[in-house]
């Protein structure tokens, strides 16, 4: 009950103007807090005696504000990154430009900036708004969409002096709310149509006939022709010419012109370059004439009427008129690099390309007389093409997406390459981009070689006309293991490189956690029949499930934590470490000298608990613990007969002199783990019954499952080491159990010693056929892994598709020489491999290899 003299304290700062409502009830004033984030609120008595806490009672947190947003304008396009700055965004933090929400790619961790790709927009402004749990704000200033402001012509290009005539402008972001001014003077805008292509003016009077400029301010921006309108007047004064519109022409086609003067009439000839031109008299003040292309550059144009004679100088520019059409590939890597080829007319080495104001570089001219050239960086956004010479202005619009190839997860994936690939390198530990990596692609069409540096995003685009599927990408840095992968026939990669081994930690740097203790007690032992060999005794044990299996590259076997032995129903004990699992207790004989060993500490407990012939157990199934966890009163019935037999057969593995054969099953109970029941067998055949096995059913879930493992252990000839292993699961005995497919064991063909390899680094190998013979092939590998070790670790991996049986490893020349070039001994292994869930070798991450179905390998000294 809250009393007079009561105290609030949030965290350690007092909460101040504590006014009691009621004995239930207080209000006060927060304090300012030095940082955000929980903090817990203690109630005092009167007497400075604290009454009651109320941990993280209290958050404190940065209000949503916005200071910037970079940049503040872009193309009415969208589909570009842009940067919101302020504070106070949370995950979850949502913008909406105007009406239109836009897309969330980053929030960064100090809550200060997020980044979004800005929505397509009608040019024009919208408030933007941020909304976070911190708060809802709108941004100081709105954003402005805008279109790129061009003018492509006139129609007419030519008005009466008195004004009040109509005239059509045609571009693009031709807004309504624009101005325009001829010669100065104020236009009015009557209309802007077809997606602001058009735009149409009531032309100004003009204080005389002759050319003025043509002005255009909108909110896409300002733009002035020089000399684009040709006014003329009623002609009543004497022979002359002020002016010819428009005066530039294609030097293809020549066209129409207009010449406004006095005193015309059907006498006038008109000369352009010396050459007479078809002309007609429109008025005193105009005439109308249909002039010849000419060749690039300037002309005068010469008026006669009888013996007088008018030159206007340099009046007419014959330019070199130029339009796009394609460019392709229409997308590319937001590194930059790609090599993209731009059909159109009239452009050549000279002409300058850009994307929203940065350059492309220019390659040069292909074979068929298109020009190449090579992408600008840029973040993801669709961009439109402008191109540019000293003659004339096109626009492509939305002719380029940029994209990011990264996969967090690595492997290939996208299209077909056109010329390109994408190449993404990261470390494998942490997924941050690996700067300044060489990447090396090899042309299996043409054997050329292709190399560079990752940026500082760890990407690199590799384009160039000679570039043909399939290629072999290499990424390749100090102080990693390389990798390579073979045959890519899609355009993204992103390498996964794999730092060395951490060294171990020093002793006493972590502190010791107190095991889980699990107690409870053991029921059925009594019932079941005690053993009739007088040697002999029957006891029980209580183990723990392990969370997998044992994967077959060399890891040891996981021991799972188990009880002293009972004789009798009783308690059990048992220590662990933290884990989701089941309990599972087994009862069975063993010989009474081995039971005395372990009690009196002369036998290990494994050694103990594979000697018992097992005849029940029991489960005990959902415990999970944690360090330092008691959990009491679990209890057990051994309730389950283990009384089956079943025949165990080996698909069709590999075969060869001293191979060697070997089952082992376990009961799979999903999330909590496996059981290993010791039993299976081992020998020179692929198929043998095997003992003292639980019927499925009778754990009375249908998830629960008999895991088998499946293993080949070769020898002689195919290496140091070699073997394969794959799993099934059943849910029954009754029609025995068949583990497959196995995948061949590769037997390693080259290089058949260090210094072959050294030469020139070519692999082959070959599956070992299959036991039933060429009659039944073996199951065909979905990729092969080659890995190569040397004193420190692994320093290369290749992955390459199954189909194929030879690789070869690409010299890659870092600041510290070639990762292959290693003085020490070396290990090559090649690992076979068929995945758990259908695998395209064009479309793949490394998630797909995890887990894998089937494996097999082969390990060879250099």
């Amino acid at each position: 009950l809250f009393e007079d003299g009561v105290r609030v304290v949030l965290g350690d700062l007092d909460c101040g103007d504590i006014q009691l409502e009621s004995d239930s009830h207080l209000r006060c004033t927060v304090p300012p807090s030095p940082a955000a984030g929980p903090v817990a609120v203690h109630v005092l008595g009167p007497d400075g005696a604290e009454d009651t806490t109320l941990d993280e009672g209290l958050t404190y947190f940065v209000p949503t504000t916005v200071t910037a947003i970079e940049p503040m304008r872009g193309p009415a396009t969208g589909g570009y990154a842009a940067t919101i700055r302020g504070a106070g965004f949370t995950t979850g933090t949502t913008v909406r430009f105007g009406d239109r929400p836009a897309t969330v790619t980053d929030i960064a961790e100090d809550g200060e900036s997020v980044q979004v790709r800005v929505p397509a927009h009608p040019p024009g402004q919208a408030p933007v708004v941020v909304t976070s749990l911190n708060g809802q704000v709108e941004a100081p200033l709105p954003f402005t969409w805008y279109e790129q402001l061009l003018v492509t012509g006139l129609e007419p290009f030519v008005g009466d002096v008195a004004g009040g005539e109509e005239v059509r402008i045609t571009g693009s972001g031709l807004a309504e709310a624009s101005v325009v001014r001829l010669g100065g003077e104020e236009a009015t805008v009557t209309a802007s149509e077809f997606d602001a292509t058009v735009l149409r003016i009531a032309t100004p009077p003009a204080a005389a006939a002759g050319l003025v400029s043509l002005e255009i301010e909108n909110i896409n921006g300002a733009l002035t022709l020089r000399d684009a309108f040709l006014y003329h007047g009623a002609g009543e004064e004497d022979f002359g010419a002020m002016g010819v519109a428009p005066n530039r022409l294609p030097t293809t086609s020549g066209g129409e012109v207009w010449i406004a003067g006095d005193a015309f009439d059907e006498t006038v000839t008109v000369r352009v370059a010396g050459d007479a031109q078809i002309c007609e008299v429109e008025s005193a003040g105009l005439l109308r004439c249909d002039i010849d292309p000419y060749p690039r550059g300037t002309v005068d144009v010469v008026l006669q009427k009888g013996d007088e004679t008018v030159t206007l100088d340099d009046a007419l520019t014959f330019y070199r008129d130029i339009e796009l059409f394609d460019l392709s590939p229409a997308r590319g890597s937001v590194a930059g690099g790609t090599l993209v080829t731009v059909l159109g007319i009239g452009l050549d080495e000279d002409t300058a390309l850009s994307f929203e104001g940065t350059d492309l570089t220019i390659v040069g001219l292909d074979a068929d007389g298109a020009l190449l050239a090579r992408t600008p960086p840029a973040g993801p956004s669709l961009v439109s093409l402008r191109a540019e010479t000293e003659d004339d202005v096109a626009i492509l619009p939305a002719a380029f997406e940029y994209f990011d190839p990264t996969s967090d997860l690595g492997g290939v994936w996208g299209d077909q390459i056109e010329n390109t690939v994408n190449v993404t390198v990261a470390d494998a530990s942490n997924l941050e981009p690996i700067p300044n990596a060489r990447v090396v692609v090899l042309s299996y069409a043409t054997g050329q070689r292709w190399d560079g540096l990752t940026d500082e995003a760890g990407r690199i685009t590799i384009s160039d006309p000679d570039l043909s599927l399939p290629v072999s990408v290499t990424g390749a840095a100090d102080g990693y293991a390389a990798a390579t992968y073979e045959r890519v026939t899609a355009e993204n990669a992103t390498m996964l490189l794999y730092p060395p081994s951490p060294p171990p930690e020093g002793e006493g740097e972590m502190e010791p956690q107190i095991p889980a203790t699990i107690r409870g007690f053991v029921r059925g032992l009594d019932a079941l029949a005690k053993p009739e060999n007088e040697g002999m005794v029957i006891v029980a044990v209580v183990e723990r499930t392990i969370g997998a299996p044992p994967y077959p590259l060399g890891q040891p076997e996981p021991l799972p934590d188990g009880s002293d032995p009972l004789i009798e129903d009783g308690a059990f004990e048992l220590m662990t470490t933290p884990a989701q699992c089941a309990l599972v207790a087994t009862a069975g004989y063993v010989h009474r000298d081995l039971k005395r060993g372990f009690d009196e500490d002369l036998v290990d407990f494994q050694t103990f608990r594979s000697a018992i012939q097992p005849i029940a157990m029991g489960v005990r199934r959902f415990i999970a613990v944690d360090w330092g966890d008691e959990v009491d009163g679990v209890e057990i019935s051994l309730d389950i007969r283990m009384d089956q037999q079943a025949n165990v057969v080996l698909e069709n593995p590999s075969a060869g002199p001293g191979f060697r054969y070997a089952a082992h099953p376990y009961v799979d109970f999903g999330p909590d783990g496996v059981f290993d029941l010791r039993t299976g067998f081992t020998g020179a055949i692929n198929a043998s019954p095997v003992w003292h096995l639980p019927r499925p059913e009778a754990f009375g879930d249908p998830d629960v499952t008999l895991y088998w493992e499946g293993t080949v252990t070769a020898g002689g000839g195919l290496g140091t080491q070699a073997m394969a292993w794959t799993y099934t699961n059943v849910d029954t005995l009754d029609d025995g159990v068949s583990i497959g497919p196995f995948v061949a064991i590769p037997e390693i063909q080259r290089p058949a010693s260090r210094n072959d390899f050294e030469f020139n680094r070519q692999l082959r190998w070959a599956g070992t056929p299959g036991i039933e013979g060429p009659e039944r092939p073996i199951e065909p590998a979905d990729l092969h892994m080659l890995q190569l070790f040397g004193p420190g670790g692994m320093i290369w991996m290749h992955v390459v598709p199954g189909a194929a049986q030879d690789a070869s490893a690409p010299f890659v020349h870092l600041e510290e020489g070639d990762p292959i070039s290693n003085p020490g001994p070396m290990a090559l292994a090649v690992i076979s491999a068929h995945t758990a869930v259908p695998f395209d070798f064009e479309d793949f991450s490394f998630f797909s290899l995890s887990p894998l179905k089937a494996i097999s390998y082969s390990v060879t000294q250099l």
